[in-house]
């Protein structure tokens, strides 16, 4: 993506000033949550942020944590804290590892003791799903407005599949009796509350000798992972058991599409929370990056439709400036950036099918874009189906788990696709496979019998009542 940053005064002066206060003695920083849709910019912002305060000259440690995986937990984002950081502080986790340790042989002691008739298994299952989905629906704040309550019945539902291994309620009634006293307070413990509360400590311990900035970003993927341990969801513990005791010494940088600022300042009780949602580029901005195109100055006004046509085209979202930005950027003989200019303003040929077009003949690797054209098969109507991207991919040599990554890491990328909701912006959709038409029309007929092979066996089985 482009080096250029405009648009974001505001947040990077926020971000500077709660530097300052860290590093004050009397000050309290802020937790600054970044809130905006898919293409917005957020992760950009927050590693400007985070380049920022390394290059700082007070001292002050760094942690990255992003949330967007298929497994995200709170133990696995607690994890990645855990890991980035034992490197360096070896002695403050000793006590940290030595409960997860017991934790550990606890669970599985205590699942052995449970699943030894398949009733209980059976009965312990239900129970885990009921409680996930109710997690996700109640303690949640706008996950049923942003996912849909359907959608987030149906994801519950595919988390839990056969997840009958995780302490419940449920549970206690199994192996209380068969654990000795030691293990039994432990167990009777919350113990994800414990965990939550053992590391806040560990980092206020470590910030009194290096103040610490963690920053978190695609945070809504913690806070919409149904919890199946317990009624409460990750993000309860999070925000309860963790956040609301840091200390003034560990600055927090939050960043996802859920606008959790509202909740954030009701309950977090000892911090000051400073919210930004991010807004779309405008024509200033987008003039501003577009640098490289002096060429076009020299006309004015068709400088100026250009840059209008720019803001209509990718409706100023910051990824899509990015995508075509890189792709003029790449342009450097003056032939090149008037064959552009006249096939936009004077041909009307779209600005972004132009740049996916580029990206897909130049910038990725043939891996990504072997799977950027069988999404693009696998999308009707803007949805990505996953049975079809199983099905096209089997024959592949990506797994479906290593498809899913290679969406996430699409998806920070580019604007037309949303690794989430597994989706493909329709136009971007036709423009990659007009693109892949042109390229390659014997793979494209391949596929297309494929797929054609896919939608029989579909329809059949939902016929025979299968699917």
């Amino acid at each position: 993506m482009h080096d250029d940053f405009v648009n974001r005064d505001a947040e990077v002066a926020a971000f500077r000033d709660a530097l300052d206060a860290l590093h004050a003695p009397k000050d309290r920083p802020p937790v600054i949550v970044f809130h905006g849709a898919n293409g917005m910019g957020k992760s950009w912002l927050m590693h400007k942020c985070r380049k920022i305060a390394a290059q700082d000259e007070r001292k002050t440690h760094t942690l990255f944590v992003d949330c967007n995986r298929t497994d995200m937990t709170l133990e696995v984002l607690f994890n990645d804290i855990h890991t980035q950081l034992e490197s360096d502080f070896t002695d403050a986790f000793d006590k940290y590892i030595e409960f997860l340790e017991q934790v550990e042989d606890l669970e599985s002691e205590v699942d052995q003791e449970a699943h030894k008739t398949q009733e209980n298994a059976q009965e312990a299952a239900g129970l885990i799903s009921s409680l996930a989905s109710k997690a996700v629906t109640a303690s949640v704040p706008g996950a049923a407005a942003f996912f849909g309550e359907q959608n987030i019945d149906k994801s519950v539902k595919l988390a839990v599949g056969g997840l009958a291994n995780s302490i419940t309620s449920l549970r206690h009634k199994f192996a209380r009796k068969k654990l000795k006293k030691e293990k039994l307070r432990l167990f009777l413990k919350d113990l994800q509350s414990e965990q939550a509360k053992k590391l806040a400590a560990i980092l206020n311990g470590i910030a009194k000798k290096q103040k610490l900035v963690l920053f978190v970003d695609r945070f809504e993927k913690l806070a919409t992972t149904p919890n199946t341990r317990s009624d409460k969801t990750f993000y309860e513990y999070w925000r309860d058991d963790f956040v609301n005791r840091l200390s003034g010494d560990v600055l927090l940088v939050q960043g996802g599409r859920i606008e959790f600022q509202a909740d954030y300042r009701v309950r977090l009780q000892n911090h000051n929370v400073q919210a930004f949602t991010l807004k779309n580029f405008e024509e200033k901005d987008i003039a501003k990056i577009l640098g490289k195109m002096h060429l076009l100055q020299k006309q004015m006004e068709q400088y100026q439709a250009f840059i209008r046509l720019m803001v209509e085209k990718t409706l100023g979202f910051p990824v899509a400036v990015g995508l075509v930005n890189d792709h003029l950027r790449a342009t450097t003989s003056e032939d090149a950036l008037q064959t552009i200019r006249e096939d936009i303003l004077e041909k009307e040929t779209d600005i972004l099918e132009q740049s996916i077009n580029w990206f897909l003949d130049n910038a990725a690797d043939a891996r990504s874009r072997d799977t950027v054209y069988k999404l693009a098969i696998c999308c009707r109507k803007g949805k990505i189906s996953k049975e079809a991207v199983a099905y096209i991919f089997d024959k592949s040599d990506m797994t479906f788990p290593q498809v899913e990554e290679a969406l996430r890491g699409l998806s920070q990328q580019y604007s037309f696709i949303d690794c989430i909701e597994w989706t493909m912006h329709e136009t971007a959709r036709d423009f990659i496979l007009r693109h892949l038409q042109r390229r390659d029309p014997t793979w494209v007929r391949q596929i297309s019998l494929e797929m054609r092979d896919f939608s029989q066996r579909m329809s059949e089985q939902a016929e025979g009542g299968t699917y």
